[in-house]
């Protein structure tokens, strides 16, 4: 897939979409900085990687100390996501 995608998220609600379809890479820092956002994050990737070879990259904090994102906030959200379908 030829596509390109740069999505500064600094703000998830005032970005556009990204382009439907499915991408072998994504990659993705600063995206998990509350549990909305790290919640995001995965839905985002479970929507456009491709199944089975898609590959995701979350560089992230392990926590964000007042607003409660971080790694295991995105890990959970990947957890439900997969427990929902």
């Amino acid at each position: 897939n030829n596509h390109n995608h740069n999505n500064n998220n600094n703000n998830v609600q005032n970005q556009s979409p990204p382009p439907s379809g499915q991408f072998d890479l994504i990659l993705s820092a600063e995206t998990t900085y509350t549990t909305k956002s790290a919640k995001d994050t995965a839905i985002l990737m479970a929507r456009h990687l491709k199944p089975q070879s898609g590959v995701g990259f979350v560089a992230t904090k392990r926590y964000y100390f007042g607003v409660g994102g971080g790694s295991d906030s995105f890990c959970q959200a990947v957890v439900d996501i997969n427990n929902n379908h």
